[in-house]
Protein backbone atom coordinates (compact mmCIF):
# COMPACT_ATOMS: atom_id res chain seq x y z
CA UNK A 1 0.00 0.00 0.00
CA UNK A 2 1.76 3.51 -0.91
CA UNK A 3 -0.88 5.96 0.51
CA UNK A 4 1.27 6.82 3.03
CA UNK A 5 3.95 7.75 0.41
CA UNK A 6 4.95 11.54 0.74
CA UNK A 7 4.00 12.01 -2.81
CA UNK A 8 0.87 9.45 -3.24
CA UNK A 9 -2.14 11.89 -3.34
CA UNK A 10 0.09 14.12 -6.63
CA UNK A 11 0.44 10.65 -8.40
CA UNK A 12 -3.11 8.78 -7.67
CA UNK A 13 -4.56 12.64 -9.48
CA UNK A 14 -1.88 12.40 -12.30
CA UNK A 15 -2.72 9.56 -13.02
CA UNK A 16 -6.86 10.34 -12.85
CA UNK A 17 -6.11 13.49 -14.63
CA UNK A 18 -4.40 11.24 -17.59
CA UNK A 19 -7.11 8.71 -17.60
CA UNK A 20 -10.40 11.13 -17.75
CA UNK A 21 -8.02 12.99 -20.92
CA UNK A 22 -7.46 9.92 -22.65
CA UNK A 23 -10.76 8.54 -22.07
CA UNK A 24 -13.39 11.20 -20.71
CA UNK A 25 -16.22 8.63 -20.89
CA UNK A 26 -14.63 6.22 -18.52
CA UNK A 27 -16.84 6.08 -15.73
CA UNK A 28 -14.24 4.22 -13.85
CA UNK A 29 -11.77 6.88 -14.15
CA UNK A 30 -14.50 9.42 -13.19
CA UNK A 31 -15.95 7.78 -9.82
CA UNK A 32 -12.22 7.52 -9.25
CA UNK A 33 -11.61 11.06 -9.12
CA UNK A 34 -14.78 11.52 -7.75
CA UNK A 35 -14.04 9.32 -4.54
CA UNK A 36 -10.59 11.43 -4.53
CA UNK A 37 -12.49 14.83 -4.63
CA UNK A 38 -14.38 14.09 -1.93
CA UNK A 39 -11.83 12.81 -0.11
CA UNK A 40 -9.93 15.84 -0.84
CA UNK A 41 -13.06 17.74 0.78
CA UNK A 42 -14.33 18.98 -2.55
CA UNK A 43 -18.01 18.11 -2.34
CA UNK A 44 -19.15 19.82 -5.20
CA UNK A 45 -16.28 18.66 -7.76
CA UNK A 46 -16.90 15.22 -6.22
CA UNK A 47 -20.53 15.61 -6.67
CA UNK A 48 -20.01 16.93 -10.62
CA UNK A 49 -17.52 14.10 -11.05
CA UNK A 50 -19.82 11.54 -10.08
CA UNK A 51 -23.02 12.47 -11.56
CA UNK A 52 -21.09 12.46 -15.06
CA UNK A 53 -20.03 8.89 -14.35
CA UNK A 54 -23.58 8.05 -13.70
CA UNK A 55 -24.70 9.42 -16.68
CA UNK A 56 -21.94 7.39 -18.50
CA UNK A 57 -23.06 4.23 -17.43
CA UNK A 58 -26.66 4.59 -17.37
CA UNK A 59 -26.84 5.32 -21.00
CA UNK A 60 -25.35 2.21 -22.57
CA UNK A 61 -27.17 0.82 -24.27
CA UNK A 62 -29.47 -2.17 -23.80
CA UNK A 63 -27.78 -4.85 -25.36
CA UNK A 64 -24.33 -4.10 -23.93
CA UNK A 65 -25.45 -4.59 -20.20
CA UNK A 66 -23.76 -7.99 -19.51
CA UNK A 67 -20.55 -6.83 -21.01
CA UNK A 68 -20.09 -3.34 -20.28
CA UNK A 69 -22.06 -2.73 -16.87
CA UNK A 70 -20.55 -2.19 -14.16
CA UNK A 71 -20.43 -5.22 -11.36
CA UNK A 72 -22.34 -4.58 -8.33
CA UNK A 73 -19.38 -3.97 -6.31
CA UNK A 74 -18.58 -0.66 -8.33
CA UNK A 75 -22.46 0.00 -8.02
CA UNK A 76 -22.28 -0.30 -4.35
CA UNK A 77 -19.58 2.38 -4.21
CA UNK A 78 -21.92 4.53 -6.57
CA UNK A 79 -24.31 4.40 -3.35
CA UNK A 80 -21.96 4.49 -0.56
CA UNK A 81 -20.67 7.98 -2.54
CA UNK A 82 -24.24 9.35 -3.39
CA UNK A 83 -25.16 9.15 0.09
CA UNK A 84 -21.86 10.56 1.35
CA UNK A 85 -22.30 13.32 -0.64
CA UNK A 86 -25.90 14.01 0.45
CA UNK A 87 -27.99 12.52 -2.66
Amino acid sequence: DLCMQADAEQLCESALNLATSICPTSYEALQSLANMRLSQNRPDEARALLKRSIEVWTALPYDDLEEDFPPLEFRLVTCRLLIELGE
